[in-house]
């Protein structure tokens, strides 16, 4: 049969079956990567790597979370994390949350709308190479802007302006190297009670941190970045083991600045 005589469905179901082969194919390898948590990614000290859930649970969670919307509008978070979020808002009650990465714009959508429900007074920087269309929804303490997580010299000032208690959270690339650049220089400006919370190092558990570009991913940047600020941080437990251990999408990834 031609390609070009096929329906959309069933391309669909082909390029379904293409894709869940590449997957399955991979599963030998992802298996290798998690069995070597430990040798391959720094350990942080009174931590591990690891979570009280098995990679079967956080594989459909994480396929789960790809699919959630906000509103309509995608959002791709976690669900766990959406409840520690809401947890660390009402606890910290931010000024400001800066996100680096917005995909579609549904996660600054909703801290813009949790800020108007709990009548909080603060504003949502969030910041990608290619920023979206702001959802028509969006509060006025919602703003998007074009920035690249390796170099984010040009909004230094915005930077300096913005009042504290900040979260800041880096869920862009997941590439390693990516990652701690923008750590190093995003370090600066943090103050004493401030959260930086790097999303996704659940990927070395689930043995896809070396998947594509990833090159160690989130929980690797995390690792190297607290190993050259030993005294300056610390893994907020609170957070990240409240459901269990590391039961979250950001393992070992709520910071708090002491």
């Amino acid at each position: 049969m031609l390609a070009g005589s096929l329906s959309r469905p069933q391309k669909d179901l082909i390029i379904k079956a293409y894709r869940r082969m590449t997957w399955l194919a991979k599963w030998p390898w992802r298996g290798i990567l998690r069995a070597t948590i430990e040798t391959r990614t720094p350990i942080i000290p009174g931590r591990r790597w690891r979570s009280s859930i098995s990679p079967k649970t956080h594989l459909g969670l994480v396929n789960g979370s790809i699919k959630y919307t906000y509103r309509g509008v995608r959002m791709v978070k976690h669900p766990v994390d959406i409840a520690l979020y809401m947890k660390l808002l009402w606890e910290l009650k931010p000024r400001t949350v800066i996100e680096i990465g917005s995909k579609d714009g549904g996660t600054a959508a909703w801290f813009g709308d949790m800020f108007k429900l709990w009548g909080m007074i603060g504003l949502v920087l969030s910041i990608d190479l290619y920023p979206p269309k702001r959802p028509y929804f969006c509060t006025g303490a919602v703003k998007f802007v074009q920035g690249d997580e390796r170099n984010l010299e040009p909004h230094r000032k915005t930077f300096e302006d913005l009042p504290h208690p900040w979260i800041l959270i880096n869920d862009a690339s997941h590439n390693s190297d990516a990652t701690l650049k923008c750590m190093r220089f995003m370090h600066q400006f943090l103050e004493k009670g401030d959260y930086f919370v790097i999303e996704d190092s659940i990927l070395t558990e689930m043995g896809l941190d070396w998947d594509g570009e990833r090159r160690g991913g989130p929980a690797l940047a995390i690792a190297r970045f607290l190993k050259e600020h030993p005294d300056c941080y610390e893994v907020d437990a609170r957070y990240c083991d409240h459901f269990g251990y590391n039961v979250t999408a950001n393992m070992n990834g709520y910071l708090r600045r002491v």
